[in-house]
């Protein structure tokens, strides 16, 4: 599997449990695809896609929208950090 598909698989099953503590795992799943690769650029690149993959996954089920839009505020926090 490849990171970014693995990433998604895990941030949805943690979407569809919504236990607590569930949003701190995700936003380390998201740090952990984003230290896959050195260069600044291929990080942002890579948050891109993952934040892109996540919108489609929201719409596509809706009952999980509010845990992505969570993660994606995430992704884009660490994106201002770059």
């Amino acid at each position: 599997m490849n990171p970014l598909a693995g990433t998604l698989s895990d941030i949805r099953r943690l979407a569809l449990k919504d236990w607590p503590g569930s949003i701190v795992l995700a936003e380390h799943a998201v740090d952990q695809h984003a230290e896959i690769f050195s260069e600044p650029a291929d990080r942002l690149t890579a948050l891109d896609a993952l934040a892109r993959d996540l919108s489609c996954l929201g719409r596509a089920a809706p009952h999980l929208a509010p845990f992505l839009r969570r993660v994606d505020d995430y992704i884009h926090l660490i994106r201002n950090g770059f």
